[in-house]
């Protein structure tokens, strides 16, 4: 009995064995991370990339691993499959909860201490990462941040390099009056003094400051000026304190100059926050929608062939047991021919789209792209970018992070790898968009710049252009404020000269004389190239109000930022680049051919520059005491508008008499004014003020009103004579 029980209990034995579990000691913890907020932990402008610090400790022996940051992003609405299949749906509106990690790898030797710096973007109001440091599949260590970044909303962040403690005292914690902020309260500075080995790679890192004091004694790189140069040129404000200077009175005067608005703009933009770095990459065509009409027309033809025709033809030629047959083979015939036509428009890979600009300013060659990326299916993929360029994700989404399921919902995962980005997307659905911005930036020698070597009247501009890049830049235009010249082809590695007219147009007449004078007839979708080149007309507008620009597209640009993936690429190039020209085309002469630019608002309902009227009446101050002495003024209708949602002014002028104190009825307005007609309506320091009326019978309800044009012709005043 006892061998029986001894043979069972050994037979129990040699079953389990396999299911032993050796156990050994885990191994003890020693790194240590610590998260922090870049900037010393002070955050500003909660509409950019915040940096966020992790410093790694190692008590122990060598480590390899990876270091995983995750961002979860909350939707404004889980899932909308329709929604999300039509490639044009608006990505503003539709967001869904997706988690961003982005990936490092990470060796530690024994007792080192690194500090690692990732610039992430968070949804509104507040943010969380999460930290992981893995040994493969295995969490060695985590540590999480959170943050309330509406309270950055009374906070203007300033930085300061090449400065001393003592030398920002008075500047760190001062008040900005609620008078003087454009009704978003007191503000209050707060200074961060940033070493030079601070300044990221990219402009695109430094949004998180307001405004940067530069110091004379800050030892600054060509590279690191690259950047604080392209920052400024996308909106930073950058200032050198020079040598007996106090950084408080630096600060102080720029405050009450002129630029001032530009500050307050930037600060306004964290109380409607939302993180999106430029176009809607959805809205870029991909494929032509397909005929409805050819396919009607052919299911028709299919319906009656395969129905009564066939069953006809059969009849008549008694065959009817070979019915079903025919309806199988014209079946699969008509089912060939709808695949072959929509070959066209069919995908069946990932599709990028993207829309970039070139900039040539102050010596840099500037590049940003914006990236759409989607799938024709849910399976996880990758995408390879280039690693020269600065890569940031967007939030896309004004909600907080709070009850995202990080395991089930929207994966993106980032990969810092040596040479590249390593993107893997998973758990999406269909066409699920993703939008990313990219950048990268270089200096470059006046002999590798494009050039335009110009002078203009008011009503022409004329003079030689050189291109010696590679790029071909198509429908190059010149663009002032409510005008523009059209200049063709700028051929790459060739030069030439022009002298073309300058067209004006209203607030509704840009697309207008765009589809007339742009040479479309090669562009596949000339649609969006109008509305593309639109945008970048408006745009520029905003950064040069009174000067002048030269844009264009870049027919021959490259796709090389996308590396080993083989996804087809669609949209668009632009150029941008400040021009300088000479309106003393004539010696002694000044032209102004849109004075409008000129004009302020001093009361009714106007936009000062635009020639936009949305009221009965308005009161414009042009000034004029930068263009000598006042020859003549043309008034005249712009050539171009849209009178569906626009009509040119029509009603009573009346210009302001400065000795009496009385508008002065002008019965005929659209001609020139000579000298001796207005030397009664210009005050002492050039101004002249213009009273519009709108008749009786305009309707100003519905639409809005384009003010006049207005041409400035000057005489340059010699003050020794």
């Amino acid at each position: 009995m006892r061998k029986h029980i001894r043979g069972i209990v050994l037979v129990l034995l040699i079953l389990l064995l396999p299911c032993l579990v050796w156990a050994e000691d885990e191994p003890e913890n020693d790194i240590e991370i610590t998260l922090n907020w870049g900037f010393n932990g002070k955050a500003g402008n909660s509409d950019a990339c915040l940096p966020v610090t992790a410093t790694l400790t190692n008590h122990g022996e060598a480590f390899e691993g990876q270091l995983e940051m995750e961002v979860p992003v909350a939707g404004n609405q889980e899932s909308d499959l329709g929604e999300s299949l039509t490639m044009i749906g608006n990505d503003m509106d539709y967001t869904r909860s997706k988690v961003c990690v982005w990936k490092k790898n990470i060796a530690l030797a024994a007792g080192e201490t690194r500090q690692e710096t990732f610039y992430l973007t968070f949804p509104w109001a507040n943010g969380t990462v999460q930290a992981y440091l893995k040994d493969g599949s295995r969490t060695v260590q985590t540590a999480s941040l959170s943050k309330n970044f509406s309270a950055n909303q009374d906070i203007a962040l300033i930085g300061v390099i090449g400065a001393q403690p003592e030398d920002v005292q008075q500047l760190d914690g001062i008040q900005i009056s609620e008078e003087t902020t454009k009704g978003m309260g007191d503000i209050f500075v707060s200074v961060y003094q940033m070493d030079p080995s601070e300044i990221p790679d990219s402009w695109k890192d430094l949004g998180q400051l307001d405004a940067l004091l530069i110091g004379p004694e800050a030892a600054i790189s060509g590279e690191q000026w690259v950047t604080l140069h392209r920052w400024q040129q996308e909106g930073g404000i950058l200032l050198t304190v020079e040598d007996g200077q106090d950084f408080f009175e630096v600060f102080e005067n720029f405050l009450n100059g002129e630029s001032r608005p530009t500050f307050f703009d930037r600060l306004s933009e964290k109380w409607g926050y939302v993180v999106y770095t430029g176009y809607d990459t959805s809205q870029i065509p991909v494929r032509k929608r397909p005929s409805l009409i050819k396919y009607f027309i052919l299911i028709l033809f299919y319906a009656c062939l395969a129905g009564p025709g066939l069953y006809l033809i059969l009849k008549k030629q008694g065959k009817r047991k070979y019915f079903w047959s025919g309806v199988t083979l014209l079946s699969v015939l008509f089912l060939g021919i709808v695949a072959l036509l929509g070959t066209g428009t069919r995908l069946t890979a990932p599709v990028l789209t993207m829309r970039r600009m070139y900039t040539q300013q102050d010596h840099i060659w500037g590049e940003t792209l914006q990236l759409g990326v989607q799938a024709p299916y849910n399976n996880t993929y990758q995408l390879y970018l280039d690693k020269s360029y600065h890569l940031t994700m967007p939030s896309e989404s004004g909600y907080s992070a709070e009850n995202v399921n990080t395991n089930i919902t929207d994966k993106v995962e980032i990969y810092e790898k040596e040479d590249c980005y390593k993107l893997t997307f998973s758990r999406l659905p269909v066409f699920a968009g993703n939008a990313f911005f990219l950048n990268r930036d270089h200096a470059v020698s006046p002999e590798e710049e494009i050039q335009i070597h110009a002078s203009g009247d008011n009503e022409h501009i004329e003079g030689r252009w050189k291109n010696p890049t590679g790029y071909r830049i198509e429908n190059a235009i010149l663009v002032l404020t409510n005008r523009i010249v059209f200049l063709g082809d700028l051929e790459p590695g060739e030069e030439g000269t022009f002298s073309e007219k300058i067209h004006s147009y209203g607030n509704g007449g840009l697309e207008k004389i765009l589809r007339k004078y742009l040479d479309l007839k090669d562009t596949e979708y000339p649609d969006y190239a109008v509305n593309a080149v639109t945008e970048q007309i408006w745009d520029a507008q905003r950064k040069e109000i009174e000067g002048v620009c030269l844009l264009g597209t870049i027919s021959n640009s490259d796709t090389s930022f996308e590396m080993n993936s083989g996804y087809e690429v669609d949209g668009i190039t632009q150029f941008y680049m400040p021009v300088d020209i000479s309106w003393q085309k004539e010696e002694g002469t000044i032209f102004c051919p849109n004075g409008e630019v000129l004009a302020s608002v001093e009361s009714g309902s106007a936009t000062a520059g635009t020639n936009l009227m949305y009221g009965q009446d308005a009161v414009l101050d042009y000034d004029l005491s930068g263009l000598g002495e006042i020859t003549g003024i043309k008034f005249f209708k712009p050539e171009y508008d849209d009178p569906k949602y626009f009509e040119s002014f029509r009603g009573q002028v009346a210009f302001y008499c400065w000795s009496s104190g009385e508008y002065e009825t002008i019965s005929k307005w659209e001609k020139v004014f000579d000298r001796t007609e207005l030397e009664k309506y210009l005050s002492a320091d050039g101004t002249l003020r213009v009273r519009y009326q709108v008749a009786d019978d305009m309707d100003v309800t519905d639409k809005n009103c384009t003010l006049p044009c207005l041409q400035i012709t000057g005489k340059v005043v010699n003050p020794d004579a």
